[in-house]
């Protein structure tokens, strides 16, 4: 018995989709090749320049080093850290290169590059006029640039002594992970730098608010949902969650009861923390700790999302092509496929 086809017969059928309109009739137009599945960053080997994303389809079929594809050979460069989307367009933030790539995200087709002022992105958050990228200095001197959305003219940076990597947009402002891991110098274990998140008010492009985090761990992660922003901080002693109001930057926190969380994801009115190899979940408003878990038995996870439904995890250990899993929610796996080399994120498309 093939199990492979199993699975990928189990992920098609669980991604069907069906499309209606007001006129059966009506022909619905592709906007690419790249329309409805998820986008896999591999971020590469650092000073290889061996980037790429790979394209997994609603079949369960994936197509790996689709950007160069789609560009005539061209690669994307040292280091693609992450993607962020704005309309029809996909920000490709390639780190060690310097530079944001901006493709349409249906065709993968390059439209431009954006690198004035540009050193070591992170990431991007968009607000109505303008593109925000943190550069991060790890425990020096750390930026967000701004950017023009429409021409990409550099407007200004803000600089930030310590940290500046997870940024995202809530409430119409401009929320920045201004603070995270660090490394004791004698013992080079991992130590927290602080405990800020601060917020840019996107018509000022200044800083209005630094948010201080009442726990001692370390910032893991932070994403935005439902107009609120949610930020994990661990340590081996208890994890939290703050969920912050992006408008008042009014917070609350909750304990989860389990040490070393280190990923969120929201998807379908719940938010998802892993843990290790445990995925627990709990509803975005919900005051209460997550009561169950479920299990996902793979090894060096280094990307980790839930779209849709499912739970996406890579395993990359940047010797080979790294591993993607994907569980249902009951801790089922129900596809095993390969990517690029370290890949890091999944992006629904």
């Amino acid at each position: 018995m093939n199990t492979n086809k199993i699975l990928k017969w189990v992920f098609a059928a669980s991604l069907a989709v069906t499309v209606s309109c007001s006129d059966d009739n009506d022909p619905i137009v592709p906007k690419g090749a790249y329309e409805n599945g998820i986008l896999v960053v591999n971020e590469g080997n650092f000073g290889k320049g061996n980037s790429s994303v790979s394209f997994l389809d609603s079949n369960g079929k994936i197509s790996n080093d689709i950007y160069s594809a789609e560009n005539n050979g061209e690669k994307i460069g040292d280091i693609l850290q992450s993607i962020s989307f704005s309309g029809d367009d996909a920000y490709f933030v390639v780190n060690n290169s310097n530079k944001i790539n901006v493709v349409n995200r249906y065709t993968l087709k390059k439209k431009t590059e954006i690198k004035n002022e540009m050193k070591q992105p992170r990431y991007a958050a968009f607000s109505n006029k303008n593109l925000y990228v943190t550069s991060n200095g790890y425990n020096s001197t750390s930026f967000v640039y701004i950017y023009n959305k429409n021409d990409h003219a550099f407007l200004k940076k803000i600089e930030f002594p310590r940290y500046a990597e997870k940024i995202a947009e809530a409430g119409g402002n401009i929320f920045v992970q201004t603070d995270g891991i660090a490394y004791s110098p004698t013992t080079w274990q991992p130590v927290a730098t602080g405990h800020t998140i601060s917020r840019i008010n996107a018509n000022s492009n200044a800083v209005d608010k630094t948010i201080e985090l009442t726990d001692t761990g370390i910032i893991r992660d932070m994403i935005s949902a439902s107009g609120a922003l949610y930020v994990l901080s661990s340590d081996s002693s208890g994890s939290f969650v703050y969920r912050i109001n992006g408008q008042s930057a009014a917070f609350e926190k909750i304990s989860l009861g389990i040490p070393n969380a280190q990923d969120l994801a929201a998807d379908g009115g719940k938010l998802y923390i892993r843990a290790s190899e445990k995925v627990y979940n709990m509803p975005l408003q919900s005051n209460t700790a997550p009561s169950s878990s479920v299990s996902i038995p793979a090894q060096s996870v280094y990307g980790f999302n839930v779209i849709d439904g499912k739970i996406y995890i890579a395993s990359s250990t940047f010797t080979e092509n790294s591993t993607v899993y994907v569980y249902d929610l009951a801790g089922k796996e129900i596809l095993q496929t390969k990517a690029g080399m370290g890949a890091n994120g999944f992006y629904k498309n």
